[in-house]
């Protein structure tokens, strides 16, 4: 028996401001203020997804009476998203720009970059617990001895059994990586270069001794390189100088639902519809 066709409702402008968001998310799923404003954070234009045609329907029909409008997709097309490439140096041109990824030198017209997003993503890092053990051991020991014997003439005892057991508990830590994803062509690649693991230097002059300001000037460059494509709220927000810190890129997650949105707008499909 085939399995029912399941879609995704996004919106195909500018996500509204998230009070209004929260309002409409409960509408849709049924939830409360609570939850509602949770959905509204973590959503990034995406109203809902693997929902059964019905459900989408009546999801799209709710955006647009609150005046927003949506995309219908089939769910199975995020099944296509490219996985990210990392990039360890690009090389700027008008044409467009080459990139070193993995030993493969890449040429990609500006023409060709249809998604272009960056943004400063907060990660957890996880660190395992450390049991040590601190002790000279018999090197340590005997070196001791040898040193009381040089001062005093006479050898200090030591007890070559004393360890002293030191335990680390495993914790979870906050850090914030840039990422610039450039996605290029109908079946190519997804470029990614990860601020803390790229080379520089082709900033030319314009290169400092600071990682998120080469970042910000990098991803200033693809930006200006390629206008036509659609710019994430990172990027936009690099563009227009304003403040990164509001933007609430809490999670990788945060920003590949954002890039799975922008990716499903630009994928063409006769089952795609539109509400207004």
């Amino acid at each position: 028996m085939a399995q029912a066709a399941l879609f995704t409702v996004l919106l195909s402008g500018a996500p509204p401001d998230r009070a209004r968001l929260s309002q409409l998310l409960c509408k849709i799923h049924g939830v409360l203020p609570d939850e509602g404003a949770k959905l509204a954070r973590a959503s990034w234009g995406v109203i809902g997804e693997r929902f059964d045609e019905d459900a989408a329907a009546s999801a799209a029909q709710a955006c647009a009476a609150a005046g927003l409008a949506a995309v219908i997709v089939p769910s199975a097309l995020s099944s296509k998203i490219p996985a990210p490439l990392p990039a360890e140096k690009i090389c700027f041109s008008p044409e467009g720009l080459e990139c070193h990824a993995r030993a493969v030198v890449l040429r990609v017209p500006w023409e060709a970059v249809y998604i272009a997003a960056a943004a400063p993503v907060r990660t957890e890092v996880f660190h395992p617990g450390v049991e040590a053990v601190k002790s000279g051991g018999v090197a340590g020991a005997l070196g001791s001895i040898a040193l009381g014997m040089t001062l005093t003439g006479l050898p200090i005892p030591v007890s070559f059994g004393a360890k002293k057991q030191e335990k680390r508990e495993a914790s979870v830590s906050a850090e914030t990586e840039f990422l610039l994803d450039i996605f290029a062509g109908s079946a190519g690649p997804r470029l990614r270069v990860a601020a803390g693991n790229f080379d520089y230097s082709c900033l030319g002059a314009k290169k400092t001794y600071s990682s998120q300001a080469n970042f910000r000037e990098l991803a200033l460059m693809v930006a200006a390189g390629a206008r036509g494509a659609a710019k994430n709220a990172g990027l936009s927000a690099m563009v227009e100088s304003r403040p990164l810190s509001g933007l609430g890129y809490n999670s990788a997650e945060d920003y590949e639902r954002e890039l799975r949105r922008l990716f499903l707008l630009h994928v063409p499909d006769s089952n795609t519809h539109h509400w207004r």
